[in-house]
């Protein structure tokens, strides 16, 4: 074979770059010290299948996320008997890597 030629093409779809999640909101916003497993809605946008939760602080047990919808996660979340009281953080993280966080407005551990 004489005279073969290449052509590089441009792929359309070869990356995205996907928007951060934004956390605008928890329901409920406060457990007690103690308090069993509660599911906890978490409201934002941005959110996808394979979405985790966490909160900072110590003293909740946060349990396996459940994605409902772009807009919509759940996840339950206990609260040991001395988890320091105030307010946390919450954060959530797309498989991405993209993290959005709803600073300071969660009293997850209040008495």
């Amino acid at each position: 074979v004489t005279g073969v030629q290449t052509c590089a093409l441009p792929i359309s779809s070869a990356f995205t770059v996907n928007a951060k999640p934004v956390v605008t909101s928890i329901s409920p916003t406060t457990r007690g010290q103690g308090a069993a497993a509660t599911l906890i809605t978490v409201t934002g946008t941005g959110f996808v299948n394979g979405s985790t939760v966490s909160f900072s602080g110590t003293g909740l047990t946060v349990g396996s996320t459940t994605y409902n919808s772009p807009t919509s996660l759940t996840v339950s979340v206990a609260v040991a008997a001395d988890a320091s009281l105030g307010s946390r953080t919450v954060s959530v993280t797309n498989p991405d890597a993209g993290v959005g966080t709803l600073a300071g407005t969660s009293s997850q551990a209040a008495n």
